[in-house]
């Protein structure tokens, strides 16, 4: 975990007084999340530690009635319900994260099939998939098969990053590499 020394030097200044605000408990909230996995009983831990302390108090007195972000009022007396809130706040950023790389790649992928005049029903037909399919994926409302992501890796050259998420993790099974192989075939032969 690396963090400047003016980030840490500003958390440990939060951390001196209770918080008084809303932007004060959103900033210890951000803090917390990124102190997470620092080394036990290191200067970080105990700063991660006494800003949960400071949240779960400014949380259990600002919202008595459980008007925070727990459903249950008196979670929000537990250092356990901060650390739920900043799980929460850590899948939010993934969900944002995960849009954009679809945006991304769908933007890859348009750009590829314009740079070389292929039409989505060519495509189709080269991977022996509906036309509504393809329309769809470069939409955002479906996920690219794994025949398309080969073909736009493979034919079209798009770095394997900009297609999945991880790209050590990705595996072309037989027969989608020998649909592939004849899709090849029969643009080269065009």
């Amino acid at each position: 975990m690396k963090m400047s020394k003016a980030q840490l030097e500003k958390w440990v200044k939060l951390a001196e007084s209770p918080i008084a605000n809303d932007a004060d408990h959103e900033r210890a909230l951000v803090a917390i999340r990124k102190l997470y996995g620092a080394t036990e009983g290191s200067q970080a831990d105990q700063l991660r530690d006494r800003l949960i302390s400071l949240v779960a108090a400014y949380e259990k007195e600002e919202f008595p009635y459980g008007e925070a972000h727990f459903p249950d009022w008196q979670a929000a007396q537990t250092e356990e319900a901060v650390q739920s809130r900043v799980g929460r706040i850590e899948e939010a950023e993934k969900m944002v994260s995960q849009e954009e790389f679809k945006q991304q790649r769908i933007a890859v992928m348009k750009r590829s099939l314009k740079a070389r005049h292929i039409r989505q029903v060519d495509l189709a037909g080269k991977l022996g998939a509906d036309k509504s399919f393809i329309n769809n994926v470069l939409k955002g409302r479906k996920a690219p098969s794994d025949l398309m992501i080969s073909f736009f890796y493979y034919e079209a050259g798009v770095p394997i990053e900009n297609l999945i998420p991880r790209p050590e993790t990705y595996i072309i099974h037989r027969e989608e590499k020998q649909r592939l192989k004849e899709a090849i075939k029969e643009i080269d032969t065009e």
